[in-house]
């Protein structure tokens, strides 16, 4: 009797041996799944609150009306940069720097000062946030002999030169400097010719409208039509389609003649964002006057009759994504080469 019951002990023991084991796997994979869950919504939490954060410190330098804007542009009148001042290949830093709200010699400049005068000029203080703060871990110069601290320690002042070292920040297919190895070799010099494409496309555009309005002059004209054709009487407007399209020929051009060309997601995703920073904050509502694109770009200098619109945050990452489509959907090519003489 005691054998068997020692053997019936033993298979009994056996056989809720298994379900023992999967019920503790069980256990363990929604213990698993908790812990994953509460750490989304902590990391959901924690980025909710830095932006709450970031608005609030950002709101401190955001110009509420076009009077404080006008005082404040007073403070910091235009200069033209002299032969020992840097520049970089960004205009939209140039401008900041020829009128002083960065560094006008454009050197020693800090994270908080590249944020609040990103912020001034109307970016939202949480893309600001993080556009600052790339430079400083870009730019760095490491040494073998330094330690791992100095890996995740960030630069403490950077200087508008370095934003010409090329696939640091500074990428291929510009609007308005050529590819770091096409002539002239350099990421800073302002190319008229690949900018004036830029305005060619927008005034083509423009005349297009034009035409296809003085083609329906016997068709009732809403009053929609009426405010366009007001508006196109003040002069020529860059639209987003204008800056898609150039954007394509630019990226054509440089898969056509530059043997080093490189642009994969995260300079894709610059050239994204620098799309929207030009038509959303240096422009307004997905629109830029001539007149201010010029200023901006040939001159870099803020134009008189501007003054900032930051746009919403929210909506800035559907123009992100607006634009990033726009390029690939933009139906511009390259003139082809004309058939040689036989």
């Amino acid at each position: 009797m005691d054998t068997k019951s020692s053997s019936s002990s033993s298979m009994a023991t056996t056989r809720t041996a298994p379900s023992t084991i999967t019920h503790r796997l069980s256990t363990i994979k929604k213990s698993i799944k908790l812990c994953v869950k509460l750490s989304l919504v902590g990391f959901l939490i924690y980025m909710i609150f830095q932006m709450i954060q970031i608005q609030r410190h950002g709101s401190e330098f955001q110009v509420k009306t076009q009077e404080e804007w006008i005082k404040l542009l007073q403070q910091h009148p235009y200069q033209q940069p002299t032969a020992s001042d840097l520049r970089g290949p960004c205009p939209a830093l140039n401008t900041l720097a020829n009128h002083g709200f960065l560094p006008r010699d454009g050197r020693n400049i800090t994270q908080p000062q590249l944020f609040e005068a990103a912020v001034i000029l109307g970016m939202p203080p949480f893309f600001a946030h993080f556009v600052s703060k790339l430079p400083y871990t870009k730019f760095k110069q490491l040494h073998p002999s330094d330690g791992i601290h100095s890996y995740l320690r960030p630069l403490k002042v950077v200087h508008l030169g370095q934003f010409g070292i090329h696939n640091a920040v500074e990428h291929d297919v510009s609007l308005s400097r050529h590819d770091a190895h096409l002539p002239p070799f350099s990421t800073i010099q302002f190319i008229p010719e690949r900018f004036e494409q830029m305005i060619q496309l927008a005034r083509k555009r423009a005349e297009q409208k034009t035409k296809s309005h003085s083609d329906n002059t016997k068709k009732k004209v809403n009053n929609k039509k009426k405010d366009d054709q007001q508006e196109q009487e003040k002069g020529l407007y860059i639209v987003d389609k204008d800056v898609y399209d150039h954007r394509k020929l630019c990226w054509l051009e440089s898969i056509r003649d530059n043997p080093y060309f490189a642009m994969g997601l995260t300079n894709q995703l610059s050239v994204t964002f620098e799309t929207v920073a030009l038509l959303e904050i240096l422009g307004h509502k997905s629109i830029i006057h001539e007149d201010h694109l010029r200023s901006f770009f040939e001159e870099e200098k803020i134009p008189k009759d501007w003054y900032p619109c930051p746009p919403r945050t929210l909506p800035l990452f559907k123009k992100i994504w607006k634009s990033f489509r726009g390029v690939q959907k933009s139906e511009a090519t390259l003139p082809r080469d004309p058939p040689e003489n036989d």
